[in-house]
């Protein structure tokens, strides 16, 4: 008997691909949620930076206090740590590139806040770039390049001038926090002495502004209450005026005049012309930078981050005592003491 092959027909399936508007959804899917989540992720970011930059001053504001313990309470700075480095320039400039612990100019707080526990470079200007350097707010993406430097030229070889170290870098990191200058100065004279063993007070555009008083000594024991006193806080520096650049003054030992603060001290946000916080300067963006507010640290070791009107609060940035006189002052410092010529409290909210 004859078999037939019988043949079980089995129907082929097709992968069906997608279309070109399928495919077209999907990716418009996908933009819409990164469009979505990079907000959000913009924001962690900041917030990660606002957060890592106030524990950095948290940490600087230890070291001062650290340092003061161990020096009668003396605020480093140009009448304290700065003094000792004028004498030592004044006799043997060679030995601010042997000593890593020595400021790296008058107005310089962050290297005796930490000397002796920090491994710095002996060389004056690597020291500087070390303390911008490790110290910084990772918000603060600015730097100076060579042209952008006053001052950067002193110094003796083999060392590099902050000059030479800029050129070979190509830039250096801006620096992030500043002290208020008010700390720094002697209350009751008159900027700059006239030898080198007068103590530096307060210019007459100061004065104009606040005056310190007549007994205020930078040390820790005359600051006032300290839980209101903002040690140091968010700045910068490098602003377009109508006619030039404003140049980062990294001189050895710096002239307090008006405006001029070297790289680590500020005039504060109550002059109304202050470079850093002054009403529509081009730095606000930068000083604020944290989403319009600046993080401060205060002189009992806690931090905040403050917006621009409350920052404008003249007793946060000078000692218990001192008189704001109104002249020359920011007009949201106006709204804290009315026209002038009034002694602040241990606190103004």
């Amino acid at each position: 008997m004859a078999h037939s092959l019988q043949y079980s027909e089995t129907p082929i399936t097709r992968r069906r691909g997608f279309t070109l508007v399928e495919l077209l959804v999907v990716v418009a899917v996908i933009a819409l949620l990164i469009g979505l989540l990079l907000p959000a992720l913009s924001k962690a970011r900041a917030a990660g930076f606002q957060a890592k930059g106030l524990s950095t001053q948290k940490q600087l504001v230890l070291g001062l206090i650290t340092y003061g313990n161990s020096a009668d309470f003396a605020i480093p700075g140009i009448n304290t740590s700065g003094r000792q480095l004028q004498r030592i320039v004044s006799t043997d400039i060679s030995k601010v590139d042997k000593n890593e612990n020595l400021p790296t100019q008058g107005w310089d707080w962050m290297t005796p806040a930490f000397g002796g526990d920090v491994n710095f470079p002996l060389a004056r200007s690597e020291r500087m770039v070390y303390n911008f350097r490790e110290y910084a707010d990772p918000a603060m993406r600015e730097v100076f390049v060579s042209q952008n430097l006053e001052n950067a030229t002193q110094g003796t070889a083999p060392a590099p001038t902050m000059q030479e170290l800029a050129n070979r870098l190509g830039s250096i990191p801006a620096p992030s926090y500043y002290m208020p200058s008010a700390w720094q100065l002697q209350g009751g004279v008159t900027t700059p002495p006239s030898d080198n063993t007068s103590p530096y007070g307060q210019s007459t555009q100061a004065k104009a502004v606040v005056e310190l008083p007549v007994g205020y000594r930078p040390r820790l024991d005359k600051v006032g209450q300290s839980s209101n006193k903002v040690a140091i806080a968010d700045g910068h520096v490098n602003v377009l005026e109508i006619s030039s650049p404003v140049k980062l003054d990294v001189g050895i030992f710096t002239t307090p005049v008006d405006r001029e603060f070297g790289a680590f001290a500020s005039d504060g946000p109550i002059r109304k012309d202050s470079l850093a916080y002054g009403e529509g300067g081009a730095d606000l963006k930068l000083s604020y930078r944290h989403s319009g507010r600046m993080n401060t640290a205060y002189w009992d070791g806690h931090g905040a981050a403050i917006n621009d009107d409350d920052s404008r609060n003249p007793s946060l940035w000078y000692p218990v005592g001192s008189m704001f006189k109104n002249s020359n002052a920011h007009s949201s410092s106006r709204a804290f003491f009315g026209s002038g010529n009034i002694t602040f409290p241990q606190r103004i909210n």
